[in-house]
């Protein structure tokens, strides 16, 4: 599917008056973005479609963000690197540990703008899998909110206050971390024997862990070839659809 015929899925699925700004930020970041999945599962069958109909989430997505997001969008796309100001002060928490609940962060936001800080990376506040979670990250579900943190309503209304406080809300989306029956996994696990086909991971991912972080010793043979880290693998039936359902 050439670029020419791929943007249609993008530009038709937005609307008419985004499509010109559209068009011209594809043209600009479209060939890097196909060669990239392209190079990891441009060989499955069903990748053309798959891409089109990638190319139309994101179309729907752009067209239903808020008058304030397309004005943002538009401001950091004239300067790509304005996250790289030394006045981006970043600020890291668990949401229970700054403000009780959602609503609760929404109160600390003075706080926050008395330390000067520019964005805010809450971690894990999606609803988590019951029992063992990774403290948070294996999520259960990209579409909701912990209860224990609020509401996605709570979720936009933060978003929305910290905004016109001039700061940018930071979240973690660790996809090789969802529970089992999470919507829009790509299929299930495959059993591999040892490390012989642990390069099939490294094709995704380059060098998933430091040398010296624990999980990555199997990847450096540091571990015996029966390592569970080693003998797992997502075997899905195409491209991963849960790249399609970020917001």
């Amino acid at each position: 599917m050439p670029m020419s015929s791929s943007i249609h899925h993008l530009l038709n699925a937005m609307p008419e008056a985004r499509r010109a700004e559209a068009a011209r930020r594809y043209a600009a970041h479209g060939p890097a973005l196909r060669s990239c999945l392209n190079g990891l599962y441009g060989g499955t069958p069903g990748f053309e479609q798959w891409y089109g109909s990638l190319l139309s989430a994101i179309g729907e997505l752009h067209g239903a963000r808020s008058p304030a997001l397309a004005a943002l969008d538009t401001a950091r796309a004239a300067q790509p690197d304005w996250f790289l100001g030394q006045q981006m002060l970043g600020y890291c928490s668990y949401v229970d540990r700054l403000g009780g609940d959602l609503p609760g962060v929404a109160r600390r936001i003075p706080h926050l703008q008395e330390l000067g800080v520019r964005y805010l990376h809450l971690l894990p506040f999606l609803k988590m899998r019951e029992g063992e979670n990774d403290g948070g990250f294996a999520v259960a579900s990209f579409e909701e909110v912990d209860a224990r943190f609020g509401s996605n309503a709570d979720l936009e209304t933060l978003t929305a206050d910290l905004r016109s406080a001039g700061i940018s809300l930071c979240s973690d989306f660790i996809l090789n971390h969802v529970r089992m029956t999470t919507p829009g996994r790509a299929g299930p696990v495959k059993v591999m024997s040892g490390c012989a086909r642990s390069s099939m991971c490294s094709r995704t991912v380059r060098n998933p862990m430091p040398t010296s972080a624990r999980w990555g010793k199997c990847f450096r043979r540091r571990r015996p070839a029966t390592s569970p880290m080693c003998r797992r693998w997502m075997a899905g039936r195409g491209p991963p659809s849960i790249l399609t359902s970020g917001t």
